[in-house]
């Protein structure tokens, strides 16, 4: 056995790092947490006392046996153990804990124990199950569960999900579910599906998910870069230049129906009233496809969120219905039946509790069967006694559910309102670190604990994963039980909460450090709000970029149109000048990608740059204006004006290496359409001859093409049309070749923001009617090729 590892299968302890591993993948835990599970699996077979645990994880410290249990429970949720059915840690109870996997690998899988279904909602679960067993015979299902804030949408999901964890074979399907964050989720494009991918794969014990996203959505893929090594990340990214917003929906669908082949699967999308506009377009695309696939897709949302305020799913599930690709399931208040058995749970181990068939009543009359409402007032009850019932109770308990959360709130002591209130600017899930780091407390231990004493007693607090960002940094992850919760608290820390804002981003950015901008929309709402506008303009920047990429124009538009608003907040000229020069530059591509080529909007873009460049800009920020402003005018069919930019970016050639053999090509590729294809084949020549492989990389980055690849063509055609057939031929092939070298063929002839240009697709085109024709061109060819791309 390698003395660096201690196997636990299917896990094992790399002792070196320090951490827990399920194959090659890190699974990360608290470093308590790691502690007692070293612990206890050096010793087993041993019974290990609590005391000795104690002091073993918290040398020197008193810590409650709570701060113990809450450990072990989070390590059998990592393990996939069961108390009752233990496979890794036995409890032994009054005494202390024994680790018996190790010595008890061959033990068959315990059944799953499950929570008790919810009250009231039997006849909801049994729609979902219906629904379900639809899509396991390969007919795609939607389901949309509605309803009220705090009505028990996330209670049915996550019920219906145990149930179906809980059967056995072929049915049994996997499950993929992402949140949509109120924060800045409607910034962050693909947000619930992205986060519901990455915990797939890194729940999955097998490489099916990551193998199925290489081989049918490797531009998906890109965008989650913590699960790949930097050469197969450069080496997608290749691949992905030029990627369109059809390719990656239809990239994602055709994965999505791939897996379902193997094993049915759930989705689940919770809160998409807050969605992004292109979660929803995959939706719809999800919706609208007929290819068999056992996939079930769950989205919960508040109706009053979506009808009231026109958001863009009310139009989208208004067509789904009409076309009949999906179902809704509107939950409603619960009976004064399921009231009454809620209460008996509650109250069933309280000493003194009065009948519930005389405390239900008073609940049920207060609440209206309101669930969250209902929960609030049983705990409220339960802490204040059951002194002078019923008339003091019912007189003590507020009307509404905010009043009854504010009323929790008030009877907590002050550290804790002020963690509840620092952590509820984080975020509704929220990391350890980032919430010391908004307390200005060093003792990140210390704040975990403290977050696992409100889990313990299930005020407030759930308990996640734990997570390990980028410096190494591992923290205990919460998030709130409900995200009014989350929005009471945050309106009481009005005074303080720039303060809290700024601490956080700060603390988020030095974690996540050259990875910042994976969470850059994030940071960006953070800085805002703590007031560093040049931060927050700068993270905006990088998040509309990033939706740039996505082709997720809606969501980058808004980006850069929200850090141009920014400006107004930087009083140095100069460099608010600078800023908007960048801003304009890249709001250019979504506006193109949203509007067409002919939009007035994306003329008035690229002139204010033009502008702005003459009084600070710099020269590679010129050659994108005017390449920009190029492809526009190619695209309008005016050749002549785009001759004059072609022109101008020659000018600037020995200014940059990099851009300056595509200046030969836009000059070359503008003399073609004008009919000057002597001209047109000395200027590729030139472009070709100027060509730097090793620069390649740099010009896709900064201008979506690749100057060989598209030059080839060109000069093909010119050849073939001056007589040089042969010569064309070659050039075409060449063109083919040196884009499927570059592993970009796909990408030129789907690339939507240069279109206009000759791509490897048209150059194959031309390749079919030269090898065919072998000779001069006649009048008619002559006056085809003599039109423009949108003649074509």
């Amino acid at each position: 056995m390698d003395a660096a590892y201690l196997p636990l299968p299917p896990f094992r302890l790399n002792l070196r790092a320090e951490q827990l591993e399920l194959g090659d993948a890190p699974i990360d835990l608290r470093p308590k947490a790691y502690a007692l599970l070293y612990r206890l699996a050096s010793h087993p077979g041993e019974l290990l006392t609590k005391d000795r645990l104690l002091e073993a994880v918290w040398p020197g410290r008193i810590i409650s046996e709570g701060g113990l249990s809450e450990l072990v429970r989070e390590l059998r949720s990592v393990l996939g153990d069961d108390a009752r059915h233990p496979r890794f840690i036995e409890t032994v109870h009054g005494r202390g804990y024994r680790f018996i996997g190790a010595t008890d690998t061959a033990r068959p899988a315990s059944p799953r124990v499950t929570a008790p279904r919810p009250v009231g909602r039997a006849d909801e679960l049994a729609t979902l199950h219906g629904c379900y067993g639809r899509a396991i015979t390969g007919a795609r299902q939607i389901m949309f569960v509605t309803g009220e804030p705090g009505i028990g949408k996330t209670t049915v999901v996550e019920a219906f999900r145990r149930e179906l964890g809980a059967l056995v074979g072929v049915q049994t399907p996997r499950v993929a579910a992402g949140q949509c964050i109120e924060q800045y989720g409607t910034r962050e494009a693909y947000l619930p599906i992205l986060d519901a991918i990455s915990r797939m794969v890194r729940g999955e014990q097998d490489h099916t998910l990551l193998d199925v996203l290489r081989r049918l959505a490797p531009t998906w893929l890109v965008q989650l870069p913590s699960l790949l090594d930097g050469a197969e990340l450069e080496r997608l990214e290749r691949r992905a230049v030029g990627v369109t917003r059809d390719r990656m929906l239809r990239e994602m669908a055709e994965a999505l129906e791939a897996l379902t082949a193997h094993r049915p699967l759930l989705l689940i999308m919770e809160d998409v009233h807050w969605s992004d506009y292109s979660t929803l377009d995959l939706l719809t695309f999800i919706a609208q496809r007929r290819e068999p696939a056992r996939l079930m897709v769950m989205a919960t949302f508040r109706p009053v969120e979506v009808y009231m305020r026109d958001h863009p799913l009310k139009l989208i599930k208004q067509d789904m219905e009409g076309r009949g690709q999906c179902q809704d399931l509107l939950l409603g208040c619960l009976s004064p039946a399921a009231v009454e058995e809620y209460l008996e749970r509650h109250f069933s181990s309280t000493d003194g509790a009065p009948s519930m068939s005389a405390l239900a009543p008073v609940v049920y009359r207060r609440t209206e069967g309101h669930p969250l409402f209902m929960v609030n007032v049983a705990d409220y009850v339960a802490s204040v006694g059951f002194g002078g019932f019923p008339d003091s109770v019912l007189n003590s308990i507020p009307n509404g559910v905010r009043q009854m959360i504010e009323k929790q709130v008030e009877r907590l002591s002050d550290q804790e309102q002020r963690l509840l209130e620092a952590a509820s600017a984080v975020g509704f899930e929220f990391s350890a670190a980032s919430l010391a780091a908004a307390l200005c407390i060093d003792d990140v231990d210390a704040v975990d604990e403290a977050c696992v004493g409100l889990v313990r007693r299930a005020q407030f607090l759930v308990s996640r994963a734990s997570r390990r960002w980028p410096d190494g940094s591992v923290a205990g992850v919460y998030r709130f039980t409900h995200a009014l919760y989350q929005n009471v608290l945050y309106h009481r820390v009005a005074p303080g909460v720039a303060r809290l804002h700024l601490r956080i981003g700060l603390r988020e950015e030095q974690g996540w450090g050259a990875r910042a901008a994976e969470i850059a929309a994030e940071l960006a709402a953070h800085f805002e709000a703590g007031q560093d506008h040049v931060r927050a303009i700068d993270y905006l920047a990088i998040a509309g970029e990033r939706a740039t990429r996505r082709c997720a124009g809606h969501e980058a538009i808004a980006l850069f149109k929200h850090a141009l608003d920014l400006l107004a907040h930087i009083d140095d000229p100069t460099l608010r000048d600078q800023y908007e020069l960048r801003l304009c530059i890249a709001l250019g591509a979504p506006l193109i990608q949203a509007r067409g080529y002919g939009a007035d909007e994306v003329a008035t873009v690229y002139t204010r740059a033009r502008e702005l460049h003459e009084r600070v800009g710099e020269p590679a920020q010129l050659y994108v204006v005017l390449w920009s402003l190029w492809l526009m005018k190619v695209a309008l069919a005016d050749h002549a004006a785009a001759l004059t930019y072609g022109r101008q970016l020659q000018t600037l050639e020995a200014q940059d290496r990099v851009g300056f053999p595509l200046a030969h090509y836009t000059t070359g590729c503008s003399q073609f359409w004008l009919g000057d294809f002597h001209g047109a084949r000395t200027t590729l020549d030139r472009a070709l001859d100027t060509y730097d492989r090793l620069t390649h990389g740099q010009m896709v980055g900064l201008y979506s093409q690749d100057a060989r690849t598209v030059s080839l063509p060109y000069r093909g055609m010119a050849l073939w049309i001056l007589g040089y057939a042969e010569q064309g031929l070659e050039a075409c092939e060449a063109s083919v070749e040196w884009a499927d070298a570059l592993g970009h063929h796909s990408a030129w002839h789907s690339h939507t923001v240069s279109a206009p240009s000759c791509t490897t697709c048209g150059a194959s085109r031309w390749r079919r009617v030269t090898a065919a024709s072998r000779q001069a061109p006649s009048p008619v060819s002559m006056a085809f090729c003599s039109g423009s791309p949108g003649a074509r």
